[in-house]
């Protein structure tokens, strides 16, 4: 940046007059006097530079935090008509998947995602494939909601009434902390340790005797069979609704004449 003589100075910077009769200013290094003759150099540029790494390698940090935070599952609202599938949901109240939990749940939720969506999007839609399919005929609709914050459940369930009003004819809840609808849902995964099942050891076939008939067949032993690798014991089950599931097929609301036909096990609060 050339050479050029201090003028004044100041707490951090210096007014400095070029040879070519401009004036700039630049940060005051301790050692200057007004009057000095100075070379400038290009150090604000590299301090610049530094500093646009540094928000760069921040703003990475964020995303990536947020990222991590967004893929944290913090909430489960289970939703059955007849049809029961179950969202999880995250800090943000974004799908992160759906499940179905009974046959026609998995209909239910057939050529159609839901993820990343908002909770009240995902729950509108499900809400107009259940009406187009006849299920919400004077039906109630019974939800489980599972956060560990009361209040967020509060919120949850005002904002799926608000999406379920004039569509449905009542609506059920019932509330639990993350750890009571896990231990419901995955008893074996919570509560037992998980077990493996083990190979027991092949046994090779004995010798025949010695002294044989020739008309007499050879008798070897056989050999005990391995224990099959279904047998083994999955650590993981399969899920178990949460609400009481009909023992028997349920009839299609549209073959019926006096509505939806509910099959569900206790009240709900």
């Amino acid at each position: 940046m050339g050479k050029g003589v201090v003028v004044a100075l100041e707490q951090e910077v210096a007014h400095i007059l070029k040879s070519n009769g401009t004036f700039i200013t630049f940060p005051r290094n301790l050692g200057w006097q007004v009057g000095d003759v100075v070379t400038m150099t290009r150090l604000p540029m590299v301090r610049m530079k530094m500093v646009l790494v540094s928000c760069a390698a921040l703003v990475v940090m964020m995303v990536c935090a947020c990222f991590a935070v967004y893929q944290v599952p913090t909430t489960y609202v289970e939703l059955s008509v007849n049809p029961s599938v179950q969202l999880t949901l995250n800090w943000f109240n974004r799908v992160l998947r759906t499940d179905a939990l009974n046959a026609d749940g998995d209909k239910l939720l057939q050529q159609t995602s839901y993820n990343h969506l908002p909770l009240d999007e995902a729950y509108a839609r499900i809400l107009n494939r259940l009406e187009n399919n006849g299920y919400l005929q004077n039906a109630t609709i019974h939800l489980a909601i599972a956060n560990n914050s009361q209040k967020k459940i509060d919120a949850i369930e005002q904002r799926l009434r608000n999406v379920s009003a004039g569509k449905v004819s009542g609506i059920k809840v019932k509330r639990y902390s993350v750890k009571e609808y896990l231990a419901l849902t995955h008893p074996i995964q919570s509560a037992t340790p998980s077990v493996e099942a083990t190979k027991a050891p092949e046994r090779t076939p004995s010798p025949s005797p010695p002294n044989v008939e020739a008309t007499a067949p050879m008798m070897l032993a056989t050999p005990q069979p391995s224990p099959s690798p279904s047998s083994a014991v999955s650590s993981e089950p399969p899920q178990q609704p949460l609400l009481p599931r009909p023992t028997q097929q349920p009839v299609h609301p549209r073959n019926q004449h006096d509505g939806v036909h509910m099959h569900m096990g206790e009240n709900c609060n």
